[in-house]
């Protein structure tokens, strides 16, 4: 994997650690990864099943609409976290899993940059139903947001894995776990049928990366074994217990 500087200086929206074959069925976990949590891997086995055979990609958002931009240095922390993870959890599949940098802040741009690089691929993004709900949000577009779903649902598919309500106590639009299923805003009923919505297992619903950079504890019961090791040994967060 070449390193966020080595990216940065390439000028590409997208970079790949390894070659994906042309025409391959390719599910996208897009995120920031600080850190990589079991509700990442809970994801990503969920593309797995869903779409057997698949390629997983893991791709690590370089920007993000929402968050302060990381520096070279967390970017390269997380880049060897999501490879911490990828051992940990997808061992037996590694073959086709894939770790990704994108420049790209908007999922429609994320899109577009992939289907650049993979125009026969069938693209799938794999998200948190928070995740859908914001992308579905007028404020990032500087043009009709029904304009920009169209263009990214022509390029792709979404599986969604519901939250608990307690990680979206900031969106109450989203509303509880038991409504969220039913995708019910307006701005995505004519894409109904490129929406797939998984509804999370208890063992997941609370999992958060916020929730994870609290202490050790919850650094150790949120994230992979070889997430946790990486990020106690290196002090990645700075936790003192």
């Amino acid at each position: 994997m070449i390193s966020v500087e080595e990216f940065h200086e390439s000028g590409a929206a997208v970079h790949f650690n390894e070659p994906i074959a042309a025409g391959s069925t390719v599910c996208v976990l897009d995120s920031s990864f600080n850190p990589p949590t079991y509700a990442h891997v809970k994801l990503g086995k969920l593309c797995q099943q869903q779409y057997p055979g698949c390629v997983l990609i893991f791709s690590l958002a370089i920007g993000n609409v929402d968050k302060p931009t990381a520096s070279d240095k967390e970017l390269n922390e997380r880049v060897s976290m999501i490879e911490a993870m990828i051992l940990s959890e997808f061992s037996t599949l590694k073959d086709n899993v894939r770790l990704a940098l994108t420049t790209e802040v908007q999922f429609v741009k994320k899109a577009l940059a992939l289907h650049t690089v993979l125009p026969t691929a069938q693209l799938v993004f794999a998200m948190g139903y928070d995740t859908l709900v914001r992308l579905g949000y007028q404020k990032y577009y500087d043009r009709p947001v029904s304009e920009v779903l169209s263009t990214f649902f022509d390029l792709c598919q979404v599986l969604v894995l519901t939250r608990a309500s307690d990680s979206i106590t900031k969106m109450p639009e989203v509303g509880d776990i038991n409504s969220q299923a039913n995708i019910c805003g307006s701005v995505f009923d004519e894409f109904s049928n490129r929406i797939c919505v998984k509804v999370s297992s208890a063992d997941t619903q609370s999992v958060s990366s916020s929730r994870a950079r609290t202490s050790k504890e919850n650094l150790k019961k949120l994230t992979p074994k070889f997430v946790s090791e990486y990020a106690i040994t290196n002090n990645v967060y700075n936790l003192d217990s």
